[in-house]
């Protein structure tokens, strides 16, 4: 798997995981996979988002994206948005 050295969130101190999606957008991922609640995924070469189109392989670890959980995500809603 194709995951990136653990940073510390800005907002909480937690440690999380930069990850650039198939979409070529970057996502900050929780660093423990939680197969219930995650919905982001490594497969194929590529890190995609579960949705009714995308489904991950079974066995696959999931991942929260870190914005869904992080106690100060509100300070970070619309940066660099113009």
């Amino acid at each position: 798997m194709n995951l990136p050295p653990p940073k510390a969130c800005r907002g909480c101190g937690l440690l999380v995981h930069w990850v650039t999606l198939a979409s070529g957008k970057r996502m900050q991922l929780n660093s423990i996979g939680d197969s219930r609640a995650g919905r982001v995924f490594f497969h194929a070469g590529k890190w995609q988002v579960a949705s009714r189109t995308v489904q991950p392989p079974p066995a696959t670890t999931l991942y929260v994206p870190h914005f869904a959980t992080c106690p100060n995500a509100s300070q970070f809603r619309g940066k660099g948005r113009k």
